[in-house]
């Protein structure tokens, strides 16, 4: 019945598919308010937004902001359930593509092309070494493949490998990674327990908040964390590996001292485009994989 009903429901249990109307009445947060917290609680979940009053404009506004689908009202039923399922599809073929991810990390990286050349011998040359990784890449490009592949070929392969995708609500982002304890008693077993001795990837760390940035220098300085309400800290060790679409010193995407502390070593993985010898052997391996 409204927007905030809706988002305390979606944080509480778990939905195929948001059916999401722009003009929101008697609400705290229109549609597209509304869009933005559902994708910084789960990116995954495909939206398709409703609109009366739908333009061209307003259609592409909401596919970039994140909806998967845009439809006008009054609409056909019959087009409704259409939209539906093939969101659906979607979203069972993104599972999927992830699982063959994780499944194929330790596969080898097709490289036909000059370009993927360029990054295998990269990444095998890299991966030997202890530094900290920015994968810098368009979405869709291959950069958590990358990640995984880098962790396998090195020498902490035995160990955990975990994401952390930066463009999670601040809140959940941080339990997420840090874990919590009440009166000494783990409630939440966190990213970073998980993680010692491994390598962690952040995705999109360009979307970190500056106080989460605060807390991650400090745990890379003392290598030691405290989980969200504890008294006693942990040791800590771990690789880290992170993700954006741009450099991040030419952007000042991060806050220098971060930076400096991570001295990233620079990986760029381009996209199909620059690498189209690459495209038939790619079919083939997700048709068998994905498809099968």
């Amino acid at each position: 019945t409204s927007s905030e009903k809706g988002l305390e429901l979606f944080k509480k249990k778990t939905f195929s598919l948001v059916l999401l109307d722009i003009w929101l009445n008697n609400s705290k947060f229109d549609g597209f308010q509304a869009l933005e917290k559902i994708m910084s609680i789960n990116q995954n979940i495909p939206v398709i937004m409703i609109s009366g009053h739908g333009n061209i404009e307003t259609a592409v506004n909401s596919i970039k902001k994140g909806a998967y689908d845009f439809i006008e009202k009054p609409f056909d039923s019959d087009l409704l359930i259409f939209k539906i399922k093939k969101a659906i599809e979607n979203l069972v073929l993104k599972k999927r593509i992830q699982d063959f991810i994780k499944r194929g990390s330790g596969s080898k990286l097709v490289a036909n092309s000059k370009s993927s050349k360029v990054l295998e011998k990269q990444v095998n040359q890299i991966s030997k070494t202890d530094s900290n990784i920015l994968l810098i890449g368009d979405d869709g490009s291959g950069k958590e493949f990358i990640a995984s592949r880098i962790h396998n070929l090195s020498h902490r392969s035995n160990k955990n490998f975990k994401f952390i995708d930066c463009r999670s609500e601040e809140g959940k982002l941080e339990t997420d990674l840090f874990g919590y304890e009440e009166n000494q008693v783990i409630k939440v077993l966190g990213i970073l327990d998980e993680i010692n001795n491994g390598t962690i990837y952040f995705k999109n760390i360009n979307l970190m908040s500056k106080k989460l940035q605060g807390k991650i220098l400090r745990i890379l300085e003392e290598k030691k964390f405290y989980r969200i309400g504890a008294l006693n800290s942990i040791s800590l060790n771990l690789r880290v590996i992170a993700s954006c679409r741009e450099d991040l010193k030419k952007k000042k995407l991060l806050r220098e001292d971060l930076l400096n502390k991570l001295n990233f070593n620079i990986v760029e993985v381009p996209n199909l485009d620059k690498r189209k010898e690459d495209i038939d052997e790619l079919i083939s391996i997700f048709s068998l994989n994905i498809f099968s």
